[in-house]
């Protein structure tokens, strides 16, 4: 009892320390406080810049991929076989990214090659054949891998060697083996009778099947 009011009549008497301590010890564990959620707020926003770089590199080595692979297939490339009435009938490897007009400057195209027939913009693709009529001739329309969709029908039992030149694939040598063929054997009666042929496999058979007539 004696203790208790000796503590009473103490804290009477000195009041103001007591009131300033209070004060002190809250100003204390408040800058606490203050320093505590200030530190968690760095670390967010350095969790959120770390996140919104790694974001932002992430989107970046995406569109470095998306234009690597745009910049191959704008550069893949491609054979293309150009007969008819051109300079320098021939297979020319071009880009995919080229245009019809940009391989017919490198065969040189004839003065009386008839360009009405053909789609000079039509980009190119790999195994185009394109067929550059003369002025006067008639290319039947059908729908296959070559410019403005023109189809070349040759008949290689009458056809002689600059018609079956026409042909997509087929150059002087193959044309000049088929006439051999033609003389020696007799008529095609069926395609697969090329085999017979020196220098035509299956394949080559097979692309030629579209525009061989044997009637």
């Amino acid at each position: 009892m004696n203790n208790l009011m000796r503590l009473k009549e103490w804290l009477m008497n000195h009041y103001q320390l007591v009131l300033i301590a209070v004060i002190a010890l809250f100003v204390i564990f408040k800058f606490q406080f203050i320093g505590a959620d200030s530190e968690q707020s760095n670390i967010e926003e350095d969790t959120r810049k770390e996140i919104t770089q790694e974001a932002s590199q992430d989107k970046d080595v995406k569109s470095e991929m998306t234009k690597s692979t745009q910049d191959i297939n704008i550069n893949k490339s491609v054979t293309v076989d150009v007969k008819s009435a051109v300079n320098f009938p021939n297979t020319y490897n071009m880009k995919s990214s080229d245009r019809v007009n940009d391989v017919l400057k490198k065969a040189q195209t004839k003065n009386d090659a008839d360009l009405s027939q053909i789609n000079l913009s039509e980009k190119l693709k790999d195994q185009m054949y394109i067929y550059v009529p003369v002025k006067g001739e008639k290319v039947l329309k059908h729908s296959t891998n070559q410019s403005s969709d023109n189809k070349v029908e040759v008949n290689i039992n009458t056809g002689d060697k600059a018609e079956i030149e026409k042909l997509p694939g087929i150059g002087p040598s193959k044309a000049e083996a088929i006439l051999q063929y033609r003389e020696t054997k007799g008529e095609f009666k069926k395609i697969e009778d090329l085999k017979n042929v020196k220098g035509f496999g299956e394949k080559t058979i097979e692309s030629l099947r579209d525009y061989i007539v044997l009637n």
